[in-house]
């Protein structure tokens, strides 16, 4: 996955950037942090539970497309 990243000109690794590009793109007084995403309706937490369902919807009908889109424009796969 990150070779065909690397191949059609996306990152797919940049959690650790942002900030500094946000910065170097002209943002001031940017602020990072680190949040838990719950994935999936385990959560006891009405607000987390919605939360966790919705990521996990994306997660299944989103992720998997876009890989296989990846890997079928950019590795030949």
């Amino acid at each position: 996955m990150l070779d065909s990243g690397e191949a059609s000109g996306m990152a797919f690794h940049v959690g650790p950037f942002i900030k500094q590009r946000l910065e170097d793109a002209g943002f001031v007084n940017v602020v990072e942090k680190t949040i838990c995403c719950t994935i999936g309706p385990w959560s006891s937490d009405p607000w987390e539970r919605e939360v966790g369902i919705w990521e996990q919807l994306r997660l299944e009908r989103g992720v998997q497309l876009f890989c296989e889109r990846r890997c079928i424009n950019n590795l030949g796969v």
